[in-house]
C-alpha cells in the first residue's frame, strides 16, 4: 500500500510539470523497457542454461513449442531445432517469428499414429492437452478458472517416427500438459539429454509413472529437476531412477509445485557429444 502511495505521488508530480499525456507516454515507456530487461534476463538465463549441455550443431526436439519461449536460446546457440506444435495459432505465430530457422511439425505426439481430441485452453493456449484425466485434475485445483471448451483433432505421431525422418537429437524437451507419459511411450531408444515438466501434487502418479517408462528405456539413465522457470538444476548430485521415485515423493519436492525433471545418460551433467 505504501509503494503504491509514493508512486501516486510521483505521478502526480510529474502530472504537474509535464501534463498528463506526457506522463502517460513517459509510464508507458519506461515499464515497456522494465518488461525488455526482464525479458532479456530471462532469455540470457536460459541460454546460459542449454550451453552447459548443448554446442553449436546439436539437433533438439522442442516438444510442445507453444509460443517458442525456449526456441529462441536454442537458436542463440546455433542448435538444429524441430519444433512440434498441435495448436494452429500457435504454429501460424511460430512460423511468423523463426521461418526457416527451425522445422515445425504441426502435430502432437504420442504412442501410436493416430488422430486424437485436443481439448484447446483459448484464453491460456499453453494449458491446452490431450489428457482428459490432467484437465479434470487442474480444474479442481491449479486452474479452476480455466476452460478447455474448444476441442479440435489433431494428427499424432511419435518421437521414433520423428528419429526416423531428422535424426536421433541430443537433447528433447518435453512440455505437454499431462501428455507426457503418451510421448515417451513412443520413444524406445536412449536420448543423450531429456526434460519433461512436472506438476505436484496433482499430477505426482503421472510423474511416478513417466520415470517409470524412462527407466525401461534406459536402466542407467540419472535424474535431476528444475523449479519453476528457475532454469538450473536443484540437485548437485543426479540420482538413479530408485532414488528420484524415493525422491518425488518427498515433502520438499512436491512444495517445488512445478518446474522440468532432467533425465540424462551421464554423471553430473549431460555429455557434449
Amino acid at each position: 500500500m505504501k509503494s503504491n502511495s509514493i508512486k501516486s505521488s510521483i505521478k502526480k508530480a510529474f502530472t504537474l510539470v509535464l501534463g498528463e499525456k506526457l506522463t502517460d507516454g513517459l509510464i508507458t515507456k519506461i515499464k515497456g523497457k522494465e518488461r525488455f530487461f526482464e525479458e532479456e534476463e530471462v532469455l540470457n538465463k536460459r541460454i546460459a542454461f542449454y550451453s552447459s549441455f548443448l554446442k553449436a550443431g546439436d539437433l533438439v526436439f522442442d516438444v510442445g513449442s507453444n509460443m517458442g519461449n525456449r526456441i529462441r536460446p536454442l537458436l542463440s546457440l546455433n542448435l538444429k531445432v524441430v519444433a512440434v506444435e498441435p495448436q494452429a495459432a500457435c504454429c501460424a505465430y511460430l512460423r511468423k517469428t523463426f521461418g526457416d530457422k527451425i522445422i515445425l511439425e504441426q502435430k502432437g505426439l504420442g504412442d501410436k499414429e493416430e488422430i486424437k481430441k485436443m481439448y484447446v485452453a483459448e484464453k491460456q493456449n499453453y494449458l491446452s492437452s490431450f489428457s482428459e484425466d490432467w484437465i479434470a485434475k487442474m480444474k479442481e485445483q491449479r486452474f479452476q478458472d480455466a476452460d478447455w471448451n474448444n476441442v479440435q483433432e489433431v494428427q499424432i505421431t511419435t518421437v521414433d517416427n520423428l528419429i526416423a525422418r531428422y535424426g536421433t537429437p541430443k537433447f528433447i524437451k518435453i512440455d505437454v500438459e499431462g501428455y507426457e507419459l503418451e510421448v515417451l511411450k513412443g520413444l524406445n531408444k536412449p536420448i543423450n539429454m531429456m526434460s519433461f515438466e512436472y506438476a505436484v501434487p496433482e499430477n505426482l502418479q503421472g510423474l511416478l509413472s513417466c520415470l517409470e517408462r524412462l527407466s525401461v528405456i534406459e536402466p542407467g539413465y540419472l535424474f535431476n529437476y528444475s523449479i519453476g522457470e528457475s532454469m538450473e538444476f536443484a540437485l548437485t548430485n543426479w540420482k538413479t531412477y530408485e532414488e528420484m521415485r524415493a525422491f518425488v515423493n518427498t515433502e520438499s519436492f512436491i512444495q517445488a509445485s512445478f518446474g522440468d525433471i532432467y533425465v540424462s545418460l551421464s554423471k553430473g551433467t549431460a555429455i557434449k557429444q
